[in-house]
């Protein structure tokens, strides 16, 4: 690699730390202390290390720096060692996400972590032996023998998560978090095409690239998701609904199955609130989002909080049959939940439905017709609010 080469190395890693950098400081005030962000802030921390340091072996490479053999050996080790540590974080932060038992005993956390020390003890044994890298006297690095096993080994962790979350993503059950699984998925496939790249391109900083531009693009899927999503329930809210349905009536007409729209609320949510105050109230909207987000996955089914206590679940089904058994499923759950809390009062909805056909037009109308027949419903419901006795 000649001056010119690596100038133009320098610059490509400097643009990812900005990049990276710019999305830290973004995330780095948020109060927002959930065990995914932190394990999110952490690998995005690891990869600007890493880069730093490929930054710096890359100027060492090509002249523009001059150093000793220590100072070519410790760069490259912590260069290693830090994109050793961020592919762990990475799995960490894929693995959380994926609710993985690696996070419910320690043993299993330890055992996660030993490939990453015995990867940091080669690096640290090539100081010495040139395995992966060699450092002459004069500070000049060359490529060892196991050259490639320094750079794929990391990627380890990155292709055993994304196996993972690529079969939960074809799970039907996983409905609700597919699109979040698909994208840890494609993550690998990403990692697998940079480090061939990497591979023919030895000049080129194409690790740092192409992780800084995936991860950009989870950043930004991240906050899309934060638009889409409803703070309390973890729901779609109702600007994902009306996409969603949007789509759905837009597409071409399946006349194998019918679209369903079942709109409902919490029976006299207002009576929990005023008797029980509004923590009680937020924690009967999340039991029953609990509960729509369990019908949705057995039924391959979408849900939203539309607003207040009302909820939407849009599906499609070849008869009114399966639509019954939804209904059915979500009154099951809800009485499962009232004998799994401890609370003083029984949790029911009432649930209208209708069926689209091609002279609704417009969303408004669908939703008109399954209000009207949630308004029918209500007039069948008890007469209050159902108290447990103490």
């Amino acid at each position: 690699m000649n001056s010119y080469e690596g100038i133009l190395y320098a610059e490509m890693d400097a643009a990812c730390i900005a990049i990276l950098g710019i999305i830290l400081v973004r995330m780095a005030v948020s109060i927002d202390k959930r065990r995914t962000l932190i394990l999110y802030k952490l690998t995005l921390a690891a990869v600007v290390v890493y880069t730093a340091f490929d930054l710096l072996t890359g100027l060492i490479r090509s002249g523009i720096v001059t150093s000793g053999a220590g100072m070519g050996n410790l760069s490259c080790f912590l260069k290693f060692a830090s994109g050793g540590m961020a592919a762990y974080l990475w799995f960490l932060y894929s693995e959380n996400i994926q609710e993985s038992r690696i996070f419910r005993k320690e043993k299993n956390m330890l055992i996660s972590v030993l490939p990453l020390m015995a990867y940091d003890l080669l690096m640290l044994i090539s100081c010495l032996t040139g395995w992966v890298f060699s450092v002459s006297a004069d500070g000049m690095i060359t490529s060892g023998p196991a050259y490639i096993l320094g750079l794929t080994l990391p990627f380890g962790y990155v292709m055993v998560t994304s196996a993972n979350a690529g079969k939960l993503a074809r799970d039907k059950e996983n409905f609700v978090k597919k699109d979040e699984y698909k994208s840890l998925s494609v993550f690998g496939g990403v990692s697998v095409l940079t480090v061939i790249l990497q591979l023919i391109a030895m000049d080129t900083p194409v690790s740092p690239a192409a992780v800084s531009i995936a991860l950009l693009a989870l950043h930004m899927q991240f906050q899309d998701r934060l638009v889409s999503i409803d703070p309390l329930t973890k729901m779609n809210n109702r600007n994902q609904m009306i996409r969603y349905l949007s789509g759905k009536m837009n597409r071409s007409p399946n006349d194998s199955k019918g679209l369903y729209l079942l709109i409902m609320d919490l029976d006299w949510f207002k009576s929990i609130n005023d008797s029980f105050g509004h923590t009680e109230g937020d924690m009967a909207l999340v039991r029953l989002s609990g509960a729509l987000k369990r019908v949705c996955g057995e039924f391959n089914a979408f849900a939203s909080r539309y607003g207040g206590d009302e909820f939407i679940i849009i599906y499609e089904t070849e008869n009114e049959i399966s639509v019954e058994k939804l209904k059915s499923r979500v009154h099951d759950l809800l009485t499962e939940s009232d004998r799994q809390v401890d609370s003083p009062y029984k949790l029911s909805v009432s649930i209208g439905c209708a069926r689209w056909n091609r002279n609704m037009k417009h969303i408004p109308e669908f939703i008109a017709a399954a209000d009207e027949d949630l308004y029918m419903v209500k007039q069948t419901r008890p007469d209050r609010l159902n108290v447990i006795a103490r």
